[in-house]
């Protein structure tokens, strides 16, 4: 897939039909959790391999342990789980950023619901970025 803007039009396009769940950045964009970015491919966990032009495929034993959502046959991460996932795999820091943001303002200027969920291997991880995605707008 060429470089273009991700939207959700084109991740309904491109997984239509395929055995997976949308995550990391692309579930972000997808959830309005992040600015939908320039992008070469779409992130999926799968349990069987997907050799599909744009899509990085990330290999699960199954889907036990994956909080998803499901709207038109398109599974994604819910938005604690997307969080958690870019945090996990250290992704990208400017959508880790809009990510956490955005989730902070969506719910009442708090991450109440997210720290529940939040494994404590990642709370020092989480901290790290907690001030600066609170002030990320105001910069």
């Amino acid at each position: 897939m060429e470089w273009r803007w991700l939207d959700n039009d084109l991740i309904r396009k491109k997984l239509k039909g395929l055995d997976c769940i949308l995550c990391l950045e692309g579930s972000a964009g997808f959830l309005g959790l992040s600015n939908q970015s320039m992008t070469n491919r779409i992130q999926v966990y799968s349990v069987n391999p997907i050799n599909e032009d744009g899509i990085e495929c990330i290999l699960v034993e199954s889907y036990d342990g994956i909080e998803y959502e499901v709207n038109d046959d398109l599974r994604y991460t819910t938005p604690e789980q997307t969080l958690i996932d870019l945090l996990k795999y250290d992704r990208s820091v400017q959508t880790i950023l809009e990510a956490l943001s955005n989730y902070y303002f969506k719910h009442g200027e708090s991450f109440e619901t997210l720290l529940p969920v939040l494994p404590e291997a990642l709370m020092e991880t989480f901290e790290k970025y907690k001030t600066d995605a609170i002030e990320y707008y105001n910069e």
